[in-house]
């Protein structure tokens, strides 16, 4: 569930979010409740299982990996894969990760999700 009211997240047009994945706008750091807005672009694709945690910004048309940990405070490029296995936590550049653009869903799924 996501209450826009809250206004701890931005969600682009064409995001797809995976089953089960889990987006978090709060976190208590040494006893102090933290909110942080999550901003997730235009046509990115969040993995089954992937978790994204306050403060990280996607930026449009990247994706996130299946079963991938977003850190706080986290940028991810336009266009890069973020595979979330990396000692440092760095995005792959979509090129590196994989040839070619991922393919937009068929017209009717877009229609559906609406």
């Amino acid at each position: 569930f996501f209450d826009s009211r809250a206004r701890r997240g931005a969600f682009g047009d064409n995001a797809v979010i995976g089953g089960h994945a889990t987006i978090v706008g709060h976190l208590f750091e040494k006893g102090q409740l933290v909110l942080k807005r999550v901003r997730i672009g235009k046509r990115v694709v969040v993995g089954l299982n992937a978790i994204i945690l306050p403060g990280a910004e996607i930026g449009d048309e990247a994706a996130v990996a299946a079963g991938a940990v977003v850190p706080k405070d986290t940028y991810i490029a336009p266009g890069s894969v973020y595979l979330g296995a990396s000692a440092d936590g760095q995005a792959l550049p979509k090129h590196q990760a994989r040839r070619g653009r991922f393919p937009a869903p068929p017209p009717e799924c877009i229609e559906s999700w609406r």
